[in-house]
């Protein structure tokens, strides 16, 4: 594993080793200039995969095969055209002759996946209509990318966001599929949308209480199975630590306030039928008593944890603000934890955005997608300069934890340093 998690790691550093030839492009650094040498083919099938891994925040090709196995592990067809969607994305930033280097990166392919995987997965239709294929062609050429704009999405998104330091996330693919679905509808001749329904009965609960944890990281590409978020964790684990740990704490972080209340919901529903039964008032079964929450405040049904609808925003939060665009310190890392968690004792602001958004967007049959992801960070990136120990990168050094610390470091020697220069002068002038 140190062997792989090594390749891995010097992949993700080639990827991110500075050229001075376009050093101020406002997204990840450079390749280097003998990326440019290989063989277009080979060039295009790298930038595909380091699109599919940019979902997870990780920049190698290996950890694209490896969600695109998770993928097919869940449903082929998903697989079929999310990485279509990829191609297509990546393609139109080709064409339109964008920054090859962001290209390169992956930064025109991830929001493409996250596109072809939704629309297959809430297509009426079920799997394996090719129809649909055209739609996920079209939609992910005109999709763009974190900071970068490509054609008619995220060009408004970007010149509001970058002079403010703001990453775009994913807000071209939750603009896209939300557009697409209202647009289409459920009752469209060609592509119908499935009317999403997240309320289900609790009486379907799984009894296994681990099973969210990696169910949870797997929602970030819609995938429910188990086994296929496994294998989505895999590329964190040998890509960075801390993302693993990030992702990881998210997942978590909605399960035990769920499973703390679980015993509370039995011994109120025990009592309210031995109440019930000494006063002759009525015989109501507990298929009528109220749904358990799974959150502190907040009445959210338990499959709700087990299908890891309360986990996946915060998997993503936890890991934007834990590492990636926060140099990683204890401070940021409670920050992320606090901000985008569930905390045992009382639910926070993203807690509270994420279940206030399914439940508005479920009313009218859409799904909430990655919105609370993005609407909770970008607050969270506009209020959180004063905060001690928190560190924000500028978006031209972000990389991947690791190096974000070392940066983080350098420049926390740099100030030292100046510091301690300037006090010697002024030692001296007063001597």
């Amino acid at each position: 594993m140190s062997r792989v998690r090594s390749v891995s790691r010097r992949l993700e550093e080639d990827a991110f080793m500075a050229d001075e030839s376009s050093s101020q492009s406002p997204a990840l650094p450079n390749l280097k200039r003998r990326h440019n040498e290989r063989w277009l083919p080979l060039q295009f099938f790298d930038w595909s995969l380091r699109g599919t891994a940019q979902v997870n925040f990780v920049n190698n090709p290996l950890s694209g095969v490896l969600i695109l196995t998770a993928l097919l592990l869940q449903e082929p067809w998903w697989a079929l055209c999310g990485y279509l969607g990829v191609l297509a994305a990546t393609v139109a930033a080709l064409i339109l002759k964008k920054d090859k280097a962001n290209v390169a990166v992956g930064l025109y392919g991830f929001s493409g996946l996250l596109v072809g995987i939704l629309m297959a997965a809430f297509c009426d239709r079920g799997p394996w209509y090719w129809w649909l294929l055209v739609p996920v062609s079209i939609i992910g050429m005109i999709l763009g990318s974190e900071h970068v704009p490509c054609a008619v999405l995220a060009s408004p998104l970007v010149s509001p966001f970058v002079p403010l330091g703001l990453p775009v996330f994913t807000l071209p693919f939750n603009i896209a599929v939300t557009l697409f679905m209202v647009s289409t509808g459920h009752y469209n001749a060609q592509t119908p949308s499935a009317h999403y329904n997240p309320h289900l009965d609790a009486a379907q609960r799984n009894p296994c209480c681990c099973e969210p944890v990696p169910v949870g990281v797997g929602q970030v590409s819609a995938c429910d199975n188990p086994w296929a978020g496994g294998v989505i964790a895999v590329p964190l684990f040998i890509s960075s630590l801390i993302n693993r740990l990030h992702a990881a704490t998210g997942s978590v972080a909605g399960i035990p306030a769920g499973e703390k209340l679980h015993f509370i919901y039995l011994s109120s529903a025990s009592l309210l039928t031995c109440l019930q039964a000494f006063t002759h008032s009525a015989n109501q079964s507990h298929s009528q008593l109220p749904t358990p929450p799974c959150c502190i405040s907040l009445g959210s049904p338990f499959q709700k944890i087990y299908d890891g609808l309360w986990s996946y925003n915060a998997v993503l939060g936890c890991t934007a603000v834990g590492g990636m665009f926060f140099a990683f310190t204890w401070q940021a890392h409670l920050v992320a934890v606090a901000w985008h968690g569930a905390s045992s004792r009382k639910p926070f602001f993203c807690a509270y955005l994420g279940e206030a958004l399914m439940n508005m967007m479920s009313a009218v049959g859409l799904p909430a997608l990655t919105w609370p992801f993005c609407l909770g960070t970008l607050v969270f990136l506009l209020t959180s300069s004063g905060l001690h120990g928190v560190y924000e990168l500028p978006l031209s050094e972000v990389a991947y934890p690791e190096a974000n610390r070392r940066y983080y470091l350098q420049q926390q020697q740099q100030t030292a340093d100046s510091t301690g220069g300037a006090s010697k002068e002024n030692n001296a002038a007063i001597v």
